[in-house]
């Protein structure tokens, strides 16, 4: 063979291999792929600091999605998940369909989606245009106040029901939308009780249902200890999470009277009550007992311990700081009692309510002559033993104020004037004297609880005078009966 000839021959070879190995990378790759897409492939579609519309079309897109593919047969492996910060997909074409959607909807916004490797996973995240990105949580309520052509009433709600501070009026007012709406409740087990356990965290155990029983909830109301795990995984992802809170001050002198802390803590029984003041000159004497005196948890920061915070952690003040961030990054809304009115329309701009939606008859408040007046030497110890609690309603406070800001003042002023004269024909319409201690309210011995006593052309059981004026626990019971029933 000549020289010439053997240098083509190496050229060839060397050629095929050359080619050979790029089919064989090719074949490799294509693969790789295939394998990576018989895996639950997530996608993350950002959700922190978006505008509310917007975060409300994602989900109702993602939940048009899964109802697309329940009638295609198609739900074997598509699993909507979110949490605050993310709506995740465990396949590409699902997210896609989203998108789609979206598109759908003629949102006048740029999408773009970035793909990025991780391990046998890809992640894809979804970048919105600059309009559709708020800098701040505060910049929501502008846009909810605005009155944006996406807005319908939600019907998802976590409202996390206090001691002491308005709830059950708000309560109230949440039971109401949830029947005009016609949605599901999470109701206690108890027969007897109208609360879930005031003991523990809330546990889904404690929950009414059937054996059977499949159907989503939509509202959660009533008193629990705040366990973010097991209320997430009961209600919807996209759940509006809603509380109230009360000056620390007055919030306490309410508690100690109403769950009878001067009882609790008598050393023989009751024959010699335990003033405010005897328990606060020697507050962590007497609660080193809480564990064995009935509501002894409520004797220290009980607005943190509703929360969730447990007993021995009261002192800790890098767990309180904690449970505060974590629950500004996790409730949409947090009122502020001594602002109720305010409160109200913020709520309902929220919730997306009409005026008449949120009219109401105050609930579950003391006589006159069972409140007394605390003066300042006084609220410095209350403070100084629930500091806790100070921090906590400081911090939200703030909050509200700034949310507040943002609303057109004259337009706030206008709606509360609206509502005031709602609520003063809704007396009139309906109620003709105010009692205490009746039947249907329950109240603690020695504690007397006013209520409503409605006029004789009123009491039809399915009327709106009736529900307004509905305590607490006989609401729940009605709920009961008719969520079993149907």
């Amino acid at each position: 063979m000549k020289p010439e000839e053997g240098g083509k021959m190496r050229l060839i070879h060397t050629h095929y291999i050359f080619m050979t190995l790029i089919l064989f990378a090719v074949l490799l790759l294509c693969i790789l792929l295939h394998m990576s897409l018989m895996h639950p492939v997530r996608r993350h579609i950002p959700l922190d600091n978006i505008t509310p519309d917007l975060k409300q079309l994602l989900h109702q897109s993602s939940a048009q999605v899964l109802k697309n593919r329940k009638s295609d047969n198609h739900v074997d492996d598509f699993t909507p998940r979110a949490s605050s910060s993310s709506l995740s997909f465990n396949r590409k074409n699902y997210f896609n369909e989203t998108v789609n959607h979206l598109a759908m909807l003629e949102l006048s916004h740029d999408i773009e989606i970035s793909v990025k490797p991780k391990g046998n996973e890809i992640e894809t995240s979804l970048t919105l245009s600059q309009e559709q990105i708020v800098s701040d949580k505060s910049s929501n309520w502008e846009l909810q106040r605005s009155g944006n052509a996406h807005c319908t009433p939600q019907k998802n709600i976590v409202f996390l029901k206090t001691h002491k501070c308005a709830t059950s009026t708000v309560q109230n007012i949440i039971f109401r939308h949830g029947e005009k709406h016609q949605l599901r409740f999470v109701l206690p087990k108890s027969e007897r009780d109208h609360r879930f356990s005031l003991k523990k965290p809330f546990n889904r155990i404690e929950v009414l249902t059937e054996e059977d029983d499949t159907e989503s909830f939509n509202i959660f109301a009533n008193h629990a200890i705040f366990n973010q795990r097991e209320i997430e995984a009961i209600m919807p992802v996209e759940s509006i999470y809603i509380s109230i809170l009360r000056d620390p001050v007055s919030m306490y002198e309410s508690i100690f009277a109403y769950m009878r802390l001067d009882l609790r803590f008598s050393p023989d029984e009751g024959k010699h009550l335990v003033s405010m003041e005897e328990f606060l000159d020697s507050a962590p004497h007497f609660y080193q007992n809480w564990k064995e005196v009935y509501s002894g948890q409520y004797s220290r920061n009980p607005m943190l311990y509703d929360f969730g915070l447990r007993p021995e952690l009261m002192d800790n003040k890098t767990e309180i700081n904690a449970l505060i961030s974590m629950l500004d990054k996790r409730f949409d809304l947090i009122m502020i009692a001594d602002y109720f009115e305010e409160s109200l329309i913020m709520l309902k701009h929220l919730l997306c309510l009409e005026l008449s939606d949120i009219t109401y008859l105050t609930f579950n408040v003391r006589s006159e002559d069972s409140v007394r007046d605390i003066n300042t030497s006084l609220s410095k110890k209350i403070r100084a033993w629930n500091w806790g609690d100070v921090l906590l309603y400081n911090h939200f406070n703030k909050t509200f104020h700034e949310k507040l800001k943002l609303f057109d003042q004259e337009k706030m002023k206008m709606e509360i004037t609206e509502l005031r004269k709602l609520n003063t024909r809704l007396k009139e319409t309906c109620v003709s004297d105010v009692a205490v201690d009746m039947e249907s309210i329950w109240h603690p011995e020695g504690i007397q609880i006013e209520g409503f006593r409605l006029k004789k052309d009123q009491q039809d059981e399915s009327g709106f005078c009736k529900k307004v004026t509905r305590a607490e626990k006989v609401y729940t019971d009605i709920l009961k009966l008719r969520q079993l029933l149907y």
